[in-house]
């Protein structure tokens, strides 16, 4: 270990041994899944100890959440290009590519943690969940300022429609996740909505 990041690992702490400890829990997932990974696993592929893993977090499920959260690039985010499906579209088939990637081990562990750790669902919520919410809600309301969307619409059904079915299939398994279930998702939930869906032509 670097003998600056082990004079600092107090305050501050070491921004390098934090980052070996994230992917440390990532590779360890990976190799044992969530039932058998252990914080003992996890402190030895990091080279540190126990006590460093639980002045950070207090739990594994909290240390794979942060993990995750890091793991998010910018092609989750949804960029605004004057067209509410496309841009929808756009963001909805990154967000299939990241849960079917090397990432989907991660995101069921934690779909798992939330339905028994309320601080971690907490931390879920505001962090994953409710920060897409608010980006998504902006463009909606710029595409109500367009004559694109009826200002009347309940965005929050909408999105539930749209996004629920995603971790519906990631969880469960039953059907393929692919940019199929995106474009049949947005060709079905955004006419009800009287938003307008191009045609296959016209994409």
């Amino acid at each position: 270990m670097n003998h600056e990041c082990e004079r600092k690992l107090g305050r501050p702490r070491c921004p390098l041994v934090h980052h070996k400890i994230l992917e440390a829990g990532l590779e360890e997932l990976r190799e044992v899944g969530w039932e058998n990974l252990t914080v003992d696993a996890i402190a030895q592929r990091a080279g540190v100890g126990k006590a460093t893993i639980y002045r950070r977090w207090c739990s594994k499920a909290q240390l794979l959440l942060e993990a995750l959260l890091d793991l998010e690039d910018e092609s989750l985010q949804l960029r605004d290009t004057g067209d509410l499906r496309r841009d929808l579209r756009t963001q909805m088939h990154a967000l299939v590519d990241f849960f079917v990637g090397d990432h989907q081990v991660t995101v069921r562990a934690i779909l798992a943690a939330v339905q028994t750790d309320e601080e971690v669902a907490a931390v879920f919520r505001e962090r994953w969940l409710l920060k897409r919410k608010f980006v998504i809600e902006r463009a909606m309301a710029l595409a109500v300022d367009r004559g694109q969307m009826n200002p009347v619409v309940d965005a929050d059904l909408m999105l539930d429609l749209l996004y629920a079915p995603i971790y519906f299939r990631l969880v469960m398994g039953h059907e393929e996740l692919n940019h199929s279930l995106v474009d049949r998702l947005l060709d079905s939930v955004l006419p009800v909505f009287g938003i307008q869906v191009q045609t296959q032509a016209n994409r």
